[in-house]
């Protein structure tokens, strides 16, 4: 079977048309109907959920190693999550993505940062804000903070660089949902072919929210030659928290003529298709990027791999550094 499906992805509607393929018995019941629907809501929240720790990982892309005095700036980015990371319970139940690989989950932020002694403070507040549109609503918060010590530094003329390591607690709490009515065929392998024996027509919302802290610790080096500044490091992390998908609404089940037979018509209520899954254990992220800086404003980018989640993230930032 093949079910032309809209997905709305935390952020600027990202919009997926998608084919869903489901594997049948010989026959096609309300019951049936309700397990595909129950299969794919966990597949989503598992999604969600392994990549929680990356969706808070973004907003801040920091490069220096340790600052000065004072800084404060704005970034934006996205995590990218791999579409082989969406997975179901049976295996009668594929989502074809095509040639997509990574689904964007977008933010925007600002941050502050303050140096004292060897020690760096700083905070971020990110995420977006209530955001609808038409039958799609959408919102996510992100708050975190960081306390580095610096371990080390030199400055030899033209050339600067040094090492720092820290620890980091994130916070994050959003959702998304998407309600709309869709149809889609219903296939049945008879014989050696397959026929189409029945039409699924929904009217029905998808729900997907998270709540999820994080804890990790961070060691980063940086080396400047000039105005450009070169920075690497990784972070190991854990992340303590859940994401919950649903489908709500109703579905009608109706034969093609000369195929009831296979098929048990009538109408049903999706309201027990629900999942919720934790985050998973110990993730560890490798990181690196450049910088430019004149004067007192800096602009960064960097980019992230989740080698847990196989996550990437890309940051961009502008700053103000005393």
């Amino acid at each position: 079977m093949k079910l032309k499906k809209t997905f709305f992805v935390l952020g600027i509607v990202v919009l997926l048309l998608v084919p869903i393929s489901f594997a049948f018995a010989q026959t096609y019941t309300p019951i049936t109907a309700n397990e595909d629907m129950q299969n794919l809501v966990s597949g989503m929240s598992d999604l969600f959920a392994k990549s929680l720790g990356g969706m808070s990982y973004v907003g801040d892309p920091v490069g220096y190693a340790f600052i000065k005095h004072f800084s404060i700036g704005v970034g934006g980015g996205a995590v990218f999550i791999p579409t082989e990371n969406l997975e179901f319970a049976t295996s009668g139940l594929d989502i074809d993505f095509g040639d997509l690989k990574y689904i964007p989950i977008p933010t925007a932020s600002a941050f502050a940062k303050l140096s004292i002694g060897k020690l760096e403070f700083g905070f971020k507040l990110g995420g977006l804000p209530q955001y609808s549109i038409e039958n799609f609503s959408v919102q996510n918060m992100i708050l975190g903070g960081k306390v580095r010590y610096n371990l080390g530094s030199f400055n030899l003329l033209l050339i600067k660089g040094g090492i720092s390591a820290g620890a980091l607690f994130e916070y994050m709490s959003g959702g998304l949902s998407y309600t709309a009515s869709a149809g889609y065929p219903v296939y049945l392998t008879l014989g050696d072919q397959k026929e189409k024996v029945a039409d699924v027509t929904t009217t029905a919302k998808l729900e997907n929210s998270w709540k999820a802290s994080t804890a990790g610790v961070e060691a980063q080096a940086n080396f400047q030659v000039l105005f450009l500044n070169f920075f690497t490091g990784t972070r190991i992390s854990k992340t303590f928290g859940s994401a919950d998908s649903s489908i709500t609404g109703d579905a009608t089940l109706t034969a093609v003529s000369g195929y009831e037979s296979y098929v048990e018509e009538g109408t049903f209520n999706l309201t027990s298709a629900s999942a919720s899954t934790k985050a998973p254990g110990i993730e560890v992220y490798g990181f690196g990027g450049a910088e430019f800086k004149l004067f007192i404003f800096t602009i960064t980018a960097r980019g992230s791999y989740n080698f847990t989640g196989k996550t990437l993230s890309g940051d961009v930032g502008a700053r103000l550094q005393f």
